[in-house]
């Protein structure tokens, strides 16, 4: 050590320090085994390779403090690891986990910058992950087994190759957190598979602050998914968050054989979760798409096409249900309708036995077979109506105007029914329902009833035909004015069994 004093100035010294095996503790993070050399002067501490065990992690060191007994005071420390246990990484730079974590990270860093003023400090370096855990906020639980590379500069944060097990499905992601630009986060995410309805649940709302702020942009691939009963598969969408609003757009994906396509946003409110969708459903077997919305068992075949838009809010799936509100076109095409209840009630009132001469097929066991179900339907408050549901089959005909609704378990419609459409002849005579409820007439056959009461067993009872509007006459293929429907019109009613004359 060398010391200069001299009258009327500043004690002027140069000091240097042989270090061998010491030991260094601050909090929580010990320095032991350093070796290497301190220079000491007024203006200027420096340490150039500096090797030590950073709470039993091998690093080398460098550190420069100059001008550090004025205000204008900087620093630059560097520090460089063949393999540092994660929790002090993460410890140090996030203020999360604990020091025993595990995993290991490769790198180097180096931190700069002013002692009064932290604007002035900056962050780099590159690092290597492996079988790293890491909390992340908001999520309940810490990304585990985070492999991959991360780069820091002055304006951001690069995420090169990241794979990990998120909430316990493996996952992949890419992208950039941006320091001071809109939008921070720039991101590509994929998963082979991920039940996105659990890791939603694995999001802490209390933890919402970063949440609440994030604005990103960036795409998700998922090979396989889930959203309650919706399975999914091939998704592919851009997605953008703003303050815990999602808007996925260019959204494709494949279910069941079918195809989605469609842009959806998501709400994600502390207390609800509010969606407007404008889905596009082509192919999807009726099966599967009703299954989406908890409908397990149906006695129908087909595939389902549907467009439209629709929205909801809410706190619960009850809530949901009953503030859908929205319109939307459904086709399903090339099924058959088996033993569905309301089918089988109808047919059971007809009694197709009694109309024609020949046998005709029993469609309560064959199953009617269509070519489409349509219909245009407006959802207001859960319940759904539509004008216009038409069934077009060979086998039975039906028209249908009426309103299903949801939240009261309510239905109420009005349908005509064409039995056979397809047969011109070999009819008999009109049943003993009556004129009021069927007609026959250049052979044409149609009966209407009123569907009504709970929606999983309504009540049906035969509907006079001369409520029936031109719409409903037009789909059937009949007519209006060639069924007796007039004042004056004879209905023809089935013939008595002649009595026997007297002996």
């Amino acid at each position: 050590m060398a010391l200069k004093v001299s009258d009327h100035e500043p004690v002027q010294f140069d000091a240097k320090v042989m270090l061998d095996n010491a030991r260094l503790r601050y909090d929580e993070y010990a320095l032991s085994e350093l070796q290497g050399e301190l220079t000491f002067s007024p203006k200027e501490i420096k340490g150039e390779k500096i090797r030590a065990q950073l709470n039993g992690s091998p690093v080398q060191i460098q550190l420069t403090l100059a001008d550090y007994s004025t205000d204008e005071g900087t620093f630059d420390l560097g520090i460089e690891s063949s393999g540092m246990r994660a929790g002090v990484l993460t410890r140090t730079l996030l203020e999360s986990g604990s020091l025993q974590d595990p995993g290991l990270v490769r790198g180097a860093v180096r931190y700069s910058g002013s002692f009064g003023n932290k604007s002035r400090r900056r962050l780099t370096g590159t690092l290597d992950l492996f079988n790293v855990q890491l909390m992340v906020h908001p999520l309940l639980q810490p990304l585990r087994e985070l492999n991959g590379r991360i780069k820091i500069d002055e304006s951001g944060i690069d995420f090169q190759n990241i794979h990990a097990s998120l909430v316990g499905f493996p996952a992949s992601a890419s992208g950039r957190w941006r320091f001071s630009e809109k939008p921070q986060l720039l991101f590509d995410f994929a998963a082979p598979n991920l039940d996105i309805t659990y890791l939603i649940s694995q999001i802490d709302p209390e933890s919402s602050e970063f949440y609440a702020n994030l604005v990103a942009d960036g795409k998700i691939t998922l090979n396989k998914g889930r959203i309650k009963n919706f399975e999914f598969g091939d998704l592919k969408t851009n997605a953008s968050i703003d303050h815990r609003v999602w808007r996925l757009t260019n959204l494709t994906a494949r279910s069941v054989g079918g195809s989605i396509q469609g842009v959806t946003t998501i709400f994600d409110k502390p207390d609800t979760l509010g969606v407007v969708a404008e889905p596009r459903v082509q192919g999807v077997p009726i099966q599967s798409f009703l299954n989406w919305f908890g409908v397990t068992t149906t006695e129908m075949t087909g595939k389902v096409n549907l467009t439209g838009k629709l929205e909801t809010v809410g706190k619960n799936d009850m809530e949901r249900k009953q503030n859908l509100n929205g319109a939307f076109s459904l086709k399903i095409e090339d099924g058959t309708i088996n033993r569905m209840r309301v089918v089988v009630q109808i047919l059971n009132l007809l009694d197709l036995s009694r109309w024609f001469t020949l046998q005709p097929p029993d469609l309560t066991k064959l199953g009617i077979r269509f070519r489409s179900i349509t219909g245009d339907f407006k959802v207001t408050n859960g319940v759904y109506s539509t004008e216009n549901l038409i069934v077009d089959s060979s086998d039975l005909r039906m028209t249908g105007v009426g309103k299903i609704d949801v939240p009261k378990d309510q239905v109420d419609f009005v349908v005509a029914v064409r039995p056979f459409a397809g047969i011109d002849a070999g009819l008999s005579y009109i049943p003993l329902l009556g004129r009021s409820v069927a007609a026959i007439k250049n052979s044409f056959l149609v009966a209407s009833f009123n569907i009504g009461g709970r929606i999983d067993d309504p009540t049906i009872t035969p509907a006079p035909l001369g409520t029936l509007s031109e719409w409903f006459w037009g789909v059937l293929g009949i007519p209006k004015n060639i069924i007796g429907l007039g004042e004056g019109e004879k209905v023809e009613e089935p013939k008595e069994p002649a009595e026997p004359s007297p002996k």
